[in-house]
């Protein structure tokens, strides 16, 4: 949780510790910095570009699947 960005309040709790300078003194190591987490969202948001975008077809009516039949009843 720390190495995704989680808040040391909320891995405290999770945990069960009642002191987060416990939490933060254990796994402060693995807490993410600014670069890898702003590298990890330029990588999210293209990877949901990626999906958003393949099997996108408008002739279809605009349906964002690769599947015609999920839609068939709307169109």
């Amino acid at each position: 949780m720390a190495r995704a960005g989680a808040p040391f309040e909320l891995i405290a709790r999770q945990l069960g510790h009642r002191d987060v300078a416990m939490v933060a003194k254990v796994y402060g190591r693995f807490k993410a910095n600014t670069e890898e987490r702003d590298r990890w969202e330029r990588i999210a948001a293209a990877r949901d570009t990626e999906k958003w975008n393949e099997g996108y077809d408008d002739s279809r009516g605009g349906t964002r699947t690769r599947d015609p039949g999920i839609m068939s009843a709307v169109l």
